[in-house]
């Protein structure tokens, strides 16, 4: 069985009674979050479209901490019709939701569409995002805090609208980028219109995981190589996200060791974030209404 670290702070909050969904939680920064989470007494659900990886984690957490509330829902986040099932599940089996991360994942080397027609990066890691936020802050903004692991508005580049599905090109490590800024977007316009609740972006840089195993072999090694240099934890990450969704920072944009970042005019450009909310809702409702 894979060794799964346990932080070395004794003071970690008390969660009891609270609860935590984790996209991508069954690896990488998700699963160092809901070891966390577990270990203060939350009740955690995963989710992931591989019940195999599910089980595994799910076993190894309550391996780590015995008499842990941990579950499994397999669902693909690539597929709106399934956030949208993950979403009714919630709301049906769940009396209260207080933690919402995002962190599921990937980097792709070339194109790929889902069977909704969607470009596979783009609807994992953004619009399943912006999707699953709404419509579990809609049933739980009371005490809901929502966290999305990305790149914390960092990415010096705009969102080119004529690609967002990456009809015109494509390329692995653009579309990475360009979901970041799409995750910043979103988060800011949320927060114009509902300023009061906590939901942060957060840019942990570069992180030893799984996120470029899809990436050819010569990638896979400069990225090694570079991040030997910058590369921090997966449970240092894992420290800063559970400070954003347990503590009493304001919501906005963050880096790593929680630094605020503030965003340049363009991320603060309300049309731009109008005209990607609106762009966002049509895509979902065209995938949700596809027979």
């Amino acid at each position: 069985m894979p060794q799964v670290n346990t932080p070395s702070n004794s003071d970690l909050p008390v969660l009891h009674g609270r609860s935590a969904l984790i996209t991508g939680g069954t690896a990488g920064i998700g699963k160092a979050c809901a070891l966390r989470l577990v270990q203060m007494g939350a009740k955690v659900i995963l989710v992931g479209r591989d019940a195999t990886k599910g089980k595994r984690a799910v076993a190894e957490l309550e391996s780590a901490v015995p008499g842990g509330q941990i579950s499994f829902w397999e669902h693909d986040l690539s597929l709106m019709k399934s956030v949208q099932a993950l979403s009714r599940a919630v709301h049906t089996q769940c009396s209260r939701l207080d933690m919402l991360i995002h962190s599921a994942g990937l980097m792709l080397p070339r194109r790929t569409l889902t069977v909704e027609g969607m470009e596979t990066v783009f609807a994992v890691q953004y619009l399943a995002r912006f999707y699953l936020t709404q419509m579990l802050v809609e049933e739980f903004i009371d005490h809901i805090h929502v966290v999305s692991v990305s790149a914390g508005g960092t990415i010096p580049i705009r969102l080119n609208f004529n690609n967002l599905n990456g009809e015109k090109f494509y390329n692995g490590v653009f579309a990475l980028l360009h979901e970041s800024v799409a995750n910043d977007l979103f988060i800011l316009r949320f927060l114009r219109e509902h300023p009061h609740v906590p939901v942060f972006g957060y840019g942990p840089f570069y992180i030893q995981t799984g996120l470029f195993s899809h990436m050819p072999a010569w990638f896979k090694f400069l990225t090694a190589t570079f991040g030997r240099l910058v590369a921090t934890t997966t449970e240092t990450a894992a420290h800063d996200v559970i400070a954003l969704i347990t503590g009493k920072l304001s919501g906005g944009l963050y880096a790593r060791h929680l630094k605020p970042i503030k965003p340049n005019a363009y991320r603060l450009n309300p049309d731009v974030q109008d005209r990607l909310w609106s762009t966002s809702q049509r895509l979902v409702a065209d995938a949700l209404n596809l027979p």
